[in-house]
């Protein structure tokens, strides 16, 4: 009896498995699914802060730097661009088709008050990194303290 609890244990963890698989390919940046229904595609970006600037690095392998557009409106960091196919015509079929082309966008929220001029965008290797300079928050303090008599 102890053997067959044990297998079906093992049955479960594998069916676990397979369903967080299927669901990491589903429902990620670069799945299938969304590159087909989807006009648009995501690049895959790590946002981190240092002591003193905001990082917004983007993988961009293959993207051509003209092709590149990187804007701010308002409080949103934009990155729109493309990454054209160039398929050899002597391809017959595909076996398997992961990388994502044409257009792209990547929309970043950022704290209201930054300025185009506390922003730096480098493109090297694939990788798009932007710098923001980071500014303390703006000061609402408004309150008064008023003396008792």
């Amino acid at each position: 009896m102890k053997d067959d609890e044990e297998n079906v244990f093992k049955k479960i963890d594998v069916v676990a498995g397979e369903m967080e698989h299927l669901f990491y390919h589903l429902f990620s940046p670069r799945s299938p699914a969304r590159c087909v229904s989807a006009r648009t595609w995501a690049p895959l970006s790590d946002v981190y802060e240092t002591a003193d600037k905001l990082i917004v690095k983007t993988e961009l392998a293959g993207v051509r730097r003209q092709d590149l557009g990187i804007t701010l409106e308002e409080d949103h960091l934009i990155i729109r661009g493309v990454r054209n196919e160039e398929t050899p015509a002597e391809i017959l079929s595909y076996h398997q088709m992961e990388i994502n082309y044409g257009y792209f966008e990547r929309v970043f929220h950022l704290r209201p008050g930054v300025r185009q001029e506390d922003i730096t965008a480098h493109f090297e290797d694939g990788f798009l990194t932007i710098s923001i300079e980071k500014q303390p928050p703006p000061t609402n303090d408004t309150s008064v303290e008023i003396q008792v008599e």
